[in-house]
């Protein structure tokens, strides 16, 4: 994300639940998939939710901020969430 200055690597997986379960296990540091499959992860604070990638808030995670409330301009399908585990809550933007 050239507004950021991060560089992510694209990595393809079969699904976004095997995707989770890497990012959990620290196998990768961070992924975007669709709030239905993580929230639960969210919830039990085994992932932390950096973003979501929509116009507005979600209700279900109404106190993860908007990747634009960030700063950064980007969006995508509602209820996407950039979310990752691990992440010292001082790095992410509030």
């Amino acid at each position: 994300m050239s507004q950021t200055g991060t560089h992510f690597l694209h990595v393809p997986y079969k699904g976004a639940p095997q995707a989770a379960m890497d990012v959990v296990s620290g196998q990768i540091p961070v992924a975007m998939a669709g709030v239905p499959i993580v929230v639960s992860l969210i919830k039990q604070g085994r992932l932390r939710a950096l973003g979501i990638a929509s116009d507005k808030r979600l209700p279900l995670l109404a106190e993860v901020p908007t990747l634009a409330e960030q700063g950064i301009p980007f969006s995508s399908r509602p209820g996407r969430a950039v979310r990752a585990s691990g992440t010292p809550v001082e790095s992410s933007a509030s």
